[in-house]
């Protein structure tokens, strides 16, 4: 660039971008401070992230969920699924690393040992040395509890320790119910009677250990349990659950549904801002919500590369500006807050009479009631379509999925940003022009 250009390009780039930023849609937005090559590299979708920033604010010391071991292994998972708040995560994995934490927990039960084992995979920490903890050797000797959740989630973790046995993983096979295709909650008992959360679980550690043929009733069978609306029971964490084995199942479509659903639950902008990117302004809801939102099973979350801090949903109504923000907390209470000052709108550069741009932004299309969700704005400022998996589905309808009183028209503020921007380069360029001559 020639000198005698950089002092105004300096001037009216920055202005011409941040009229662009100015322009961008009024509703929920997930802020953080990371460089754009850090946010292209976090993994889940944008309702996962608000979702976990929320979670993240809440722990106590930053560290757990109140003295609750296993809502802190939930926590850690939601997290990693997530790919935000690597912070966060590490300091409760640590915390449920301290050796006496780690001891009382396993002394709860086989699920403890499963749940600290995969928190262990999770995290990439050595499981045969958690908290002085031999996890590897307990879980083990675990593969026939009665309790069919307890021994899904011992099949999981044992997976993403070198491999379930193949004997571990056929009495599992062997519980599901003759008819039907679901598990029950207890092994053993006469009348066999599904349970959705167990099926759910066992579902993925099946998949997880390349079961397919002994998966396929329990998953066929969940898929009927969803109902219209997108959830299982209309009830938040057993449709996080189904919406897991269903993504680790492949079925797409149903997993948009049920993210569907609860991303309804999940509180944008017509809410407190303290409230805002819980799930029913639950911990143990929102935590256990997360991997379902962004369509992770258990057996593939993985928290390497998460994006160390978290971001909070962020409403532009709040200050009538738009600004990054995080919160903090101590003790479990909020203590953040905006993290710095708003950006205040600059005045975009006036623009001579003799400089007028001909082309004019045509207007946005609406979109017809058969437009895919795809291509739907949403009032939370979230994405209507999600990963599942790998695999973007849809939700397949334009609704709101959170009552928000905020609107969205990204087509028309990507249009006025680009005419502006074009506005102020044929400023800098016309005046350069008029120097030269």
């Amino acid at each position: 660039m020639p000198p005698s250009l950089r002092p105004r390009a300096a001037v009216a780039l920055p202005a011409a971008l941040l009229g662009a930023a100015l322009l961008l849609p009024g509703g929920a937005a997930v802020a953080d401070d990371h460089p754009a090559s850090e946010k292209a590299a976090g993994a889940g979708s944008r309702p996962a992230a608000g979702a976990a920033g929320w979670v993240a604010s809440r722990l106590t010391g930053g560290a757990h969920a109140g003295d609750d071991y296993e809502l802190t292994a939930d926590v850690v998972l939601g997290l990693a699924a997530s790919g935000t708040a690597g912070d966060a995560a590490t300091k409760a994995t640590d915390w449920l690393a301290t050796p006496e934490h780690a001891k009382a927990y396993v002394a709860t039960g086989p699920r403890a040992v499963a749940k600290l084992a995969l928190v262990a995979a999770v995290e990439h920490r050595d499981a045969r040395k958690f908290g002085e903890q031999d996890l590897t050797t307990l879980l083990k000797q675990q593969t026939d509890t009665k309790d069919l959740t307890t021994r899904a989630l011992v099949v999981l973790a044992l997976q993403r320790h070198g491999g379930a046995p193949a004997d571990a993983v056929g009495l599992l096979a062997k519980a599901r119910c003759p008819q039907g295709g679901g598990f029950p909650g207890t092994a053993g008992r006469a009348d066999c009677t599904p349970d959705l959360g167990t099926t759910a679980i066992a579902v993925q550690a099946l998949l997880a250990a390349d079961r397919k043929d002994d998966a396929k009733p329990a998953l066929e069978w969940l898929e009927k349990q969803q109902q219209a609306d997108g959830s299982f029971a209309a009830n938040t964490e057993s449709t996080a659950l189904g919406v897991q084995a269903l993504a680790a199942g492949g079925r797409h479509e149903a997993v948009a549904k049920g993210q569907k659903w609860l991303h309804g639950k999940q509180l944008g902008c017509d809410a407190t801002a303290e409230d805002r990117g819980s799930v029913d302004k639950s911990l143990p809801a929102t935590a256990r919500a997360l991997p379902a939102l962004a369509g992770t099973p258990l057996a593939v979350i993985d928290g390497k590369g998460a994006q160390s801090s978290h971001a909070v949903v962020d409403c532009a109504s709040d200050h009538g500006t738009t600004t990054t923000s995080h919160t903090t907390t101590t003790g479990g209470t909020t203590t953040g807050g905006t993290g710095g000052t708003d950006v205040t709108p600059t005045p975009a550069p006036s623009v001579s009479p003799s400089v007028n741009p001909t082309a004019t932004p045509s207007p946005a299309p609406t979109p017809s009631a058969s437009a895919s969700a795809s291509t739907s704005p949403d009032p939370t400022g979230y994405p209507t379509t999600y990963p599942t998996g790998g695999t973007t589905g849809t939700t397949g309808g334009n609704e709101s999925l959170a009552s928000t009183g905020m609107g969205t028209a990204l087509p028309a503020a990507v249009g006025s940003a680009a005419l502006l921007l074009t506005g102020a380069t044929v400023l800098v360029l016309s005046r350069h022009r008029r120097n030269d001559s």
